[in-house]
């Protein structure tokens, strides 16, 4: 162990850095949190990364996942470790919502017959609504 003291000013600095870069990324990217937690058993430095959930199993895949937290007793001695956290966290959430299983979207697995029979419910629905009068809001001259 060195003698070597990083700054936890600058530490933060450099993963905030770090938590943009990783933001602009293309594919799926995650927001990094780095927030001061008071008061209660995870009271110190926390970081957190979340990716923005398309669906229910991606939210799930994320739970309990994504965060670490520095006590402030263990803050200074620590200091190095915050930009490899936010790697840490940021590689957790894009793991857990890749290896999420995917879910089929219902406009995608729609087969000809129920576009057809939706089809049919719209043009049952406008007879109903119009009283078999042409189109809603409008009336023939049978009336």
């Amino acid at each position: 162990m060195t003698d070597e003291v990083t700054s936890v000013g600058r530490a933060i600095a450099t993963a905030l850095d770090r938590a943009e870069q990783l933001r602009r990324l293309p594919d799926r990217p995650a927001r990094v949190r780095i927030m001061t937690v008071f008061g209660d058993d995870r009271s110190g430095l926390t970081i957190n990364a979340r990716i923005a959930a398309r669906s229910p199993a991606e939210l799930r895949a994320q739970e309990g996942l994504g965060t670490r937290c520095i006590p402030w007793a263990e803050l200074d001695a620590r200091a190095g470790e915050i930009v490899g956290l936010v790697d840490e966290v940021v590689r957790e959430v894009t793991l857990a919502v890749r290896d999420a299983p995917a879910t089929q979207r219902p406009s995608h697995s729609e087969t000809d017959v129920e576009i057809e029979g939706f089809g049919e419910l719209v043009d049952e629905l406008r007879v109903t609504l119009t009283g078999g009068h042409g189109r809603a809001g409008k009336q023939t001259q049978d009336q």
